[in-house]
């Protein structure tokens, strides 16, 4: 069985209606939470990636723009990155569910 190790980087920035831009990168102390279904993955399993906000933050942004990506642990080679941009009330303005299946 073959392990696959990787880190995932969230980055997510926070358009407010001052035209202020926040950077916020996934930490304990962030107010972003990044979840996956299981802890190791073999190469070639599915990976359920949750990335959202805390639910107890009050936020009155206009939008959200979220980064999302994966990198080796050695070397820093970014494997998969993923970009979405969503206004308040839609879909993805608090997060979202990623599936991946690592090569």
């Amino acid at each position: 069985m073959r392990r696959a190790y990787w880190v995932l980087v969230i980055i997510m920035s926070l358009m407010l209606s001052l035209n202020t831009l926040t950077l916020a990168f996934a930490s304990e102390s962030s107010e972003i939470i990044v979840s996956t279904d299981k802890d190791v993955y073999t190469v070639g399993e599915t990976v359920e990636i949750k990335i959202f906000m805390d639910p107890h933050i009050t936020c009155f942004c206009l939008e959200h723009e979220w980064g999302v990506i994966v990198t080796k642990l050695n070397g820093n080679i970014i494997v998969k990155r993923w970009y979405w941009k969503a206004p308040a009330g839609e879909a993805g303005f608090r997060g979202k569910t990623i599936y991946w299946t690592p090569s």
